[in-house]
């Protein structure tokens, strides 16, 4: 039988940390503010407005302590707006609609819309770039 010491160990890290409220703390706040910028890109996206550019970047901006908005994601969003504002509006519409389309569906209709940008090696190439970018989006529904 394997010594299990050092799996005991960490789990009773985790739950000092679940019950001392780090987690909470430290996963949750930052997500409510980034769910926040996001659902009101969403809003200047459904309502056309002028800024609605600036205002999707401004949600999707690069943090260099958030994991989940690396830099390579940020500017590929960046670059595409920037390149296809009318391309890069119908793919959020899409993804955004106030309707009852399904989740799957909305990704059915996002994934094709974003186009590499040229001078970053990856933009929205990959999968899991474009799946990352999704999954943060999705946030405002």
């Amino acid at each position: 039988m394997a010594d299990n010491t050092l799996l005991d160990e960490y789990v009773t890290l985790a739950q000092e940390y679940i019950k001392s409220g780090g987690l909470h703390r430290d996963e949750f706040y930052g997500k409510y503010d980034i769910v926040r910028n996001i659902k009101k890109a969403r809003a200047a996206v459904l309502a056309r407005a002028d800024d609605w550019p600036d205002v999707v970047k401004q949600a999707y901006r690069y943090r260099p302590d958030d994991r989940r908005f690396d830099f390579g994601r940020a500017y590929a969003l960046k670059s595409w707006i920037d390149r296809d504002q009318s391309g890069a509006l119908d793919a959020f519409q899409a993804l955004w609609a106030e309707d009852d389309t399904s989740i799957p569906d909305r990704i059915r209709e996002f994934v094709p819309l974003p186009r590499p940008a040229p001078k970053w090696k990856n933009g929205f190439k990959g999968a899991g770039t474009r799946l990352g970018l999704i999954a943060a989006l999705l946030m405002a529904l």
